[in-house]
């Protein structure tokens, strides 16, 4: 009898032993496919939506807007006049990019205005990204010439 009692207890302690395993691998599973790719980036657009809403009803400035550790969070954030009526403002975060490398912008894909010469001294000052760089200096058409940069 009491090696049938044992057997039992045996059992169903690696019965146990194999459910808190598979449990354990689901949640790292989950865990890694959370911060992972679109899900990943969701604190990032988060962040970019909540400075929209917060500025979207301001009087719409002419120059670069730079919200630096934004919202208490460790990313700085660049608003840029678009020349739209509906969306006045496109922020773009400087110090971090989607999970393939690119540009977070809300709204995406807008027109920027041409502030060449603030967004190149925004560059000695503040540390930005090498694929933000490159986005913001392409999409504002600052060329290389002085005469491009007004």
């Amino acid at each position: 009898m009491s090696n049938v009692r044992a057997s039992i207890l045996m059992l169903t302690a690696a019965a146990f032993g194999g459910l808190l395993a598979v449990g354990l691998l689901i949640f790292v599973a989950g865990y890694f496919f959370m911060n992972q790719g679109e899900l990943g980036d969701k604190e990032k657009y988060a962040l970019l939506q909540t400075v929209e809403v917060k500025n979207r009803n301001e009087i719409v400035p002419t120059d670069l807007i730079l919200k630096r550790n934004a919202e208490g969070t460790k990313f700085d954030i660049l608003g840029i006049p678009t020349g739209d009526d509906k969306y006045p403002m496109t922020w773009v975060l400087l110090n971090g990019v989607d999970y393939k490398d690119g540009v977070i912008s809300l709204p995406p894909a807008m027109p920027m205005k041409k502030r060449c010469e603030q967004l190149l001294a925004l560059f000695k000052a503040v540390d930005v990204r090498s694929e933000v760089r490159l986005h913001l200096i392409t999409k504002m058409q600052c060329g290389s010439s002085p005469s491009d940069k007004k």
